[in-house]
């Protein structure tokens, strides 16, 4: 594993631990005591067809990783509504889960958890954060089209 620790004048920490292929990497920022943290299996970006939807959930754990409880229920937002939507599963407990439905547009956009880590009286901001990029469906068909300007052929060669 190796850890990567950036510090910017003892105020901002972007931390970033590499792991191996099973365990992932985690991302995290704090900032005084806002604190967003990533982690992701393989790919940093989950890739979705456009003809297709997912349902997601979060989890928390604490330094330790050990499961966690957050005050209060996680709140969502998407980066652009017109590549997704995201739904809260209206079953899930502290709406900690859902569904991303793409909405045409292929690109990349990011969905946002947020929720109070501080169980008492305070509120601790805790986001954490999903890249994601919608593709286009399964192929079709296929299409061949030239490439540059035709040119002269060698003269005199047959095949």
């Amino acid at each position: 594993m190796t850890d990567v620790l950036f510090e910017l004048k003892g105020v901002l920490k972007v931390i970033t631990s590499a792991q191996d292929d099973q365990s992932g990497v985690v991302v995290a920022t704090r900032f005084d005591n806002f604190i967003a943290t990533t982690k992701t299996k393989g790919n940093i970006m989950y890739t979705l067809p456009v003809d297709k939807k997912v349902g997601v959930q979060i989890s928390y754990v604490d330094s330790k990783g050990n499961p966690a409880k957050v005050d209060g229920d996680v709140r969502w937002e998407e980066s652009d509504k017109s590549i997704f939507l995201f739904e809260v599963d209206p079953n899930s407990t502290q709406q900690m889960a859902g569904t991303i439905q793409p909405q045409g547009a292929l690109g990349q956009a990011q969905l946002k958890a947020m929720a109070d880590a501080d169980l008492g009286e305070g509120v601790k901001p805790l986001i954490t954060l999903f890249d994601l990029e919608i593709v286009g469906g399964e192929a079709v068909a296929g299409v061949i089209t030239p490439v540059g300007d035709p040119e002269p052929a060698a003269s005199g060669k047959k095949r």
